[in-house]
């Protein structure tokens, strides 16, 4: 987790760029299979965040920056569709690239 609060200005970049909304993290915590214990325990945060989270519950900003850069280290490469979706792949070091 961050140890600092973020500026409006990186709130609202990472919001519009680098936010993960709960399908995603589902999605993503099923193709590296890991349990939301494993999550919370990497992302630093209670496991009651990432149950609500994902149950789509409000969460505090950073808290979404822990998940999502908890999910990065355990081998998730989030991307931009060209259609402007959101999706997740396996990253390459992490064997395969299917995306979700």
């Amino acid at each position: 987790m961050l140890d600092r609060r973020l500026s409006v200005g990186e709130a609202i970049y990472y919001i519009l760029q680098v936010f993960v909304d709960r399908r995603l993290c589902i999605a993503a915590r099923a193709l590296v299979d890991v349990t939301q214990e494993d999550l919370a325990r990497e992302a630093h945060v209670g496991v009651n965040t990432i149950r609500n989270f994902e149950a789509g519950e409000p969460v505090h900003i950073n808290h979404c920056l822990a998940i999502r850069e908890a999910l990065q280290r355990m081998g998730v490469r989030f991307v931009r569709c060209a259609d402007g979706r959101d999706a997740i792949r396996r990253a390459s070091n992490h064997g395969g690239d299917g995306l979700v």
